[in-house]
Protein backbone atom coordinates (compact mmCIF):
# COMPACT_ATOMS: atom_id res chain seq x y z
CA UNK A 1 0.00 0.00 0.00
CA UNK A 2 1.53 3.38 -1.05
CA UNK A 3 2.07 5.95 1.69
CA UNK A 4 0.58 9.43 1.37
CA UNK A 5 3.15 12.08 0.57
CA UNK A 6 3.54 14.92 3.05
CA UNK A 7 4.83 17.37 0.42
CA UNK A 8 4.27 17.50 -3.31
CA UNK A 9 6.97 19.24 -5.34
CA UNK A 10 6.37 20.98 -8.63
CA UNK A 11 9.20 21.63 -11.05
CA UNK A 12 9.20 24.58 -13.44
CA UNK A 13 11.68 26.20 -15.81
CA UNK A 14 11.98 29.76 -17.05
CA UNK A 15 13.30 30.83 -20.47
CA UNK A 16 13.80 34.17 -22.16
CA UNK A 17 11.17 33.34 -24.79
CA UNK A 18 8.65 32.14 -22.21
CA UNK A 19 8.79 34.35 -19.09
CA UNK A 20 6.02 32.27 -17.58
CA UNK A 21 6.81 29.07 -15.74
CA UNK A 22 6.98 25.93 -17.84
CA UNK A 23 6.01 22.85 -15.82
CA UNK A 24 8.38 19.90 -16.31
CA UNK A 25 9.03 16.59 -14.64
CA UNK A 26 11.79 16.03 -12.12
CA UNK A 27 14.00 14.17 -14.60
CA UNK A 28 13.84 17.03 -17.11
CA UNK A 29 14.46 19.61 -14.38
CA UNK A 30 17.60 17.79 -13.20
CA UNK A 31 18.81 17.17 -16.75
CA UNK A 32 18.48 20.80 -17.85
CA UNK A 33 20.21 22.19 -14.74
CA UNK A 34 22.79 19.42 -14.56
CA UNK A 35 22.17 18.50 -10.93
CA UNK A 36 21.37 15.24 -9.19
CA UNK A 37 17.97 14.13 -7.99
CA UNK A 38 19.17 13.66 -4.40
CA UNK A 39 20.44 17.24 -4.28
CA UNK A 40 17.07 18.56 -5.46
CA UNK A 41 15.26 16.42 -2.90
CA UNK A 42 17.43 17.69 -0.04
CA UNK A 43 16.87 21.32 -1.03
CA UNK A 44 13.11 20.81 -1.27
CA UNK A 45 12.98 18.98 2.06
CA UNK A 46 14.97 21.75 3.81
CA UNK A 47 12.68 24.44 2.40
CA UNK A 48 9.58 22.52 3.48
CA UNK A 49 10.87 22.29 7.06
CA UNK A 50 12.37 25.78 7.44
CA UNK A 51 10.47 27.92 4.90
CA UNK A 52 13.78 29.39 3.69
CA UNK A 53 16.54 28.46 1.30
CA UNK A 54 19.47 26.43 2.53
CA UNK A 55 22.37 28.77 3.47
CA UNK A 56 25.60 28.61 1.50
CA UNK A 57 28.22 26.64 3.45
CA UNK A 58 30.68 25.81 0.67
CA UNK A 59 34.22 27.17 0.77
CA UNK A 60 34.86 26.68 4.47
CA UNK A 61 34.89 29.37 7.12
CA UNK A 62 34.73 32.90 5.75
CA UNK A 63 37.25 34.91 7.73
CA UNK A 64 37.99 37.63 5.18
CA UNK A 65 37.04 40.49 7.49
CA UNK A 66 38.97 38.93 10.38
CA UNK A 67 42.06 38.42 8.23
CA UNK A 68 41.84 41.99 6.93
CA UNK A 69 41.97 43.24 10.50
CA UNK A 70 44.97 41.05 11.29
CA UNK A 71 46.75 42.21 8.14
CA UNK A 72 46.23 45.82 9.14
CA UNK A 73 47.67 45.13 12.59
CA UNK A 74 50.70 43.48 11.00
CA UNK A 75 51.21 46.43 8.64
CA UNK A 76 50.98 48.88 11.54
CA UNK A 77 53.57 46.84 13.44
CA UNK A 78 56.00 46.72 10.51
CA UNK A 79 55.67 50.48 10.03
CA UNK A 80 56.94 51.03 13.58
CA UNK A 81 60.43 49.77 12.65
CA UNK A 82 63.04 52.30 11.59
CA UNK A 83 64.35 51.67 8.09
CA UNK A 84 66.75 53.52 5.82
CA UNK A 85 67.51 53.80 2.14
CA UNK A 86 70.62 52.08 0.86
CA UNK A 87 73.61 54.19 -0.13
CA UNK A 88 74.29 51.75 -2.96
CA UNK A 89 72.09 50.19 -5.61
CA UNK A 90 69.23 52.71 -5.54
CA UNK A 91 68.79 52.54 -9.30
CA UNK A 92 68.44 48.76 -9.31
CA UNK A 93 65.90 48.74 -6.47
CA UNK A 94 63.97 52.04 -6.45
CA UNK A 95 62.05 52.68 -3.26
CA UNK A 96 63.60 49.76 -1.43
CA UNK A 97 64.55 50.37 2.19
CA UNK A 98 66.48 48.30 4.68
CA UNK A 99 65.87 47.28 8.26
CA UNK A 100 68.67 46.74 10.82
CA UNK A 101 70.83 43.71 10.16
CA UNK A 102 70.04 42.14 13.54
CA UNK A 103 66.36 41.79 12.59
CA UNK A 104 64.60 39.08 10.60
CA UNK A 105 61.01 38.33 9.67
CA UNK A 106 60.93 35.62 12.31
CA UNK A 107 62.23 38.00 14.98
CA UNK A 108 59.69 40.66 13.93
CA UNK A 109 56.90 38.09 14.21
CA UNK A 110 58.07 37.18 17.72
CA UNK A 111 58.01 40.85 18.72
CA UNK A 112 54.50 41.16 17.29
CA UNK A 113 53.30 38.22 19.39
CA UNK A 114 54.81 39.80 22.51
CA UNK A 115 53.10 43.15 21.92
CA UNK A 116 49.69 42.00 20.64
CA UNK A 117 46.97 39.69 21.86
CA UNK A 118 45.82 38.76 18.34
CA UNK A 119 47.14 35.38 17.22
CA UNK A 120 48.75 35.83 13.80
CA UNK A 121 50.55 32.97 12.13
CA UNK A 122 54.07 33.38 10.81
CA UNK A 123 52.89 32.59 7.27
CA UNK A 124 50.40 35.48 7.36
CA UNK A 125 53.02 37.86 8.80
CA UNK A 126 55.53 36.80 6.14
CA UNK A 127 52.94 37.20 3.35
CA UNK A 128 52.12 40.75 4.44
CA UNK A 129 55.83 41.57 4.71
CA UNK A 130 56.52 40.36 1.16
CA UNK A 131 53.40 41.64 -0.61
CA UNK A 132 52.86 45.04 1.01
CA UNK A 133 56.40 46.25 1.73
CA UNK A 134 59.57 46.75 -0.28
CA UNK A 135 61.93 46.02 2.59
CA UNK A 136 65.15 44.12 3.04
CA UNK A 137 67.68 43.58 5.79
CA UNK A 138 71.01 45.37 5.87
CA UNK A 139 74.36 43.64 6.01
CA UNK A 140 76.41 43.67 9.21
CA UNK A 141 78.78 46.61 9.28
CA UNK A 142 82.38 45.65 8.59
CA UNK A 143 83.85 48.87 9.99
CA UNK A 144 81.67 49.20 13.08
CA UNK A 145 83.04 50.85 16.19
CA UNK A 146 83.95 48.27 18.83
CA UNK A 147 82.90 50.62 21.64
CA UNK A 148 79.45 51.15 20.10
CA UNK A 149 78.99 47.39 19.72
CA UNK A 150 80.05 46.81 23.33
CA UNK A 151 77.63 49.44 24.66
CA UNK A 152 74.74 48.00 22.63
CA UNK A 153 75.41 44.51 23.95
CA UNK A 154 75.69 45.72 27.53
CA UNK A 155 72.34 47.53 27.40
CA UNK A 156 70.64 44.30 26.26
CA UNK A 157 72.26 42.22 29.01
CA UNK A 158 69.40 40.81 31.15
CA UNK A 159 71.66 40.45 34.18
CA UNK A 160 72.11 44.23 34.53
CA UNK A 161 69.93 46.27 36.83
CA UNK A 162 67.95 49.26 35.59
CA UNK A 163 70.47 51.63 37.14
CA UNK A 164 73.36 49.87 35.41
CA UNK A 165 71.52 49.98 32.09
CA UNK A 166 70.93 53.72 32.47
CA UNK A 167 74.62 54.18 33.23
CA UNK A 168 75.59 52.22 30.11
CA UNK A 169 73.13 54.24 28.01
CA UNK A 170 74.58 57.51 29.31
CA UNK A 171 78.11 56.30 28.50
CA UNK A 172 76.99 55.32 25.02
CA UNK A 173 75.43 58.76 24.39
CA UNK A 174 78.62 60.46 25.61
CA UNK A 175 80.69 58.25 23.32
CA UNK A 176 78.53 59.17 20.31
CA UNK A 177 78.82 62.88 21.09
CA UNK A 178 82.59 62.62 21.26
CA UNK A 179 82.61 60.84 17.90
CA UNK A 180 80.44 63.58 16.40
CA UNK A 181 82.85 66.25 17.65
CA UNK A 182 85.74 64.25 16.18
CA UNK A 183 84.15 64.15 12.73
CA UNK A 184 83.30 67.85 12.97
CA UNK A 185 87.00 68.53 13.56
CA UNK A 186 87.85 66.39 10.54
CA UNK A 187 85.52 68.55 8.48
CA UNK A 188 87.52 71.66 9.31
CA UNK A 189 90.39 72.26 6.88
CA UNK A 190 93.34 74.62 6.82
CA UNK A 191 93.15 76.58 3.57
CA UNK A 192 96.94 76.91 3.56
CA UNK A 193 97.24 73.12 3.26
CA UNK A 194 95.77 70.36 1.09
CA UNK A 195 93.44 67.89 2.78
CA UNK A 196 93.03 64.52 1.08
CA UNK A 197 90.62 61.68 1.83
CA UNK A 198 91.50 58.12 0.84
CA UNK A 199 89.41 55.03 0.27
CA UNK A 200 90.45 51.64 -1.07
CA UNK A 201 87.70 49.44 -2.51
CA UNK A 202 87.46 46.11 -4.24
CA UNK A 203 84.74 44.14 -5.99
CA UNK A 204 84.60 40.59 -7.31
CA UNK A 205 83.60 40.45 -10.98
CA UNK A 206 81.81 39.40 -13.07
CA UNK A 207 78.72 39.86 -10.91
CA UNK A 208 76.01 37.71 -12.43
CA UNK A 209 73.24 35.35 -11.41
CA UNK A 210 74.42 32.63 -13.82
CA UNK A 211 75.31 29.55 -11.81
CA UNK A 212 78.43 28.70 -13.83
CA UNK A 213 80.06 31.97 -12.74
CA UNK A 214 80.31 30.70 -9.16
CA UNK A 215 82.53 27.84 -10.31
CA UNK A 216 84.63 29.90 -12.71
CA UNK A 217 87.69 31.99 -11.98
CA UNK A 218 86.60 35.45 -10.89
CA UNK A 219 88.85 38.48 -10.57
CA UNK A 220 88.93 41.34 -8.13
CA UNK A 221 88.76 44.87 -9.46
CA UNK A 222 90.55 47.33 -7.18
CA UNK A 223 89.66 51.00 -6.90
CA UNK A 224 91.69 53.60 -5.05
CA UNK A 225 89.87 56.86 -4.46
CA UNK A 226 91.50 60.17 -3.57
CA UNK A 227 89.28 63.19 -2.85
CA UNK A 228 90.49 66.73 -2.23
CA UNK A 229 88.51 67.99 0.76
CA UNK A 230 87.62 71.70 1.01
CA UNK A 231 85.71 71.64 4.28
CA UNK A 232 82.20 70.97 5.51
CA UNK A 233 79.51 72.68 3.45
CA UNK A 234 81.72 73.30 0.42
CA UNK A 235 80.67 72.08 -3.00
CA UNK A 236 82.53 69.01 -4.18
CA UNK A 237 83.73 69.52 -7.75
CA UNK A 238 84.27 66.64 -10.14
CA UNK A 239 87.90 67.65 -10.61
CA UNK A 240 88.50 67.06 -6.89
CA UNK A 241 87.73 63.34 -7.20
CA UNK A 242 90.40 61.00 -8.55
CA UNK A 243 89.68 57.30 -9.06
CA UNK A 244 92.32 54.74 -10.00
CA UNK A 245 91.28 51.24 -11.03
CA UNK A 246 93.20 48.08 -11.91
CA UNK A 247 92.50 44.39 -12.08
CA UNK A 248 93.85 41.64 -9.88
CA UNK A 249 95.87 40.10 -12.71
CA UNK A 250 97.53 43.46 -13.47
CA UNK A 251 98.88 44.10 -10.00
CA UNK A 252 98.11 43.31 -6.40
CA UNK A 253 96.60 45.69 -3.86
CA UNK A 254 99.67 47.03 -2.12
CA UNK A 255 101.65 50.08 -1.14
CA UNK A 256 103.22 50.54 -4.60
CA UNK A 257 99.88 51.01 -6.35
CA UNK A 258 98.58 53.27 -3.58
CA UNK A 259 101.72 55.44 -3.68
CA UNK A 260 101.55 55.65 -7.47
CA UNK A 261 97.93 56.80 -7.31
CA UNK A 262 98.77 59.43 -4.67
CA UNK A 263 101.77 60.66 -6.68
CA UNK A 264 99.63 61.05 -9.80
CA UNK A 265 96.96 62.93 -7.84
CA UNK A 266 99.43 65.40 -6.32
CA UNK A 267 100.98 66.10 -9.72
CA UNK A 268 97.64 67.16 -11.20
Amino acid sequence: MQKDREVTNEYNLLTEDHPTKIPVCKDTFCSVLGIGKDHVSRVARYYALNATARPEIRGGARKVAENDGKKQHVMDHINTFTCRASHYGRRGAPGRKYLPCDLSVKRMHELFDQQNHDVVSYSLYYTVFRQHFNLGFGHPATDACSSCARFQLRVKDPSLTEEEKRSESASYILHRRRARVFYDLLGQVDHDAVTLCFDMMQDLIPKTAIGQAYYSRQLYMYLSGVVIHHGTGSKQAVDDVHLYTWMEHENRKGSNMTASALDHCLRQ
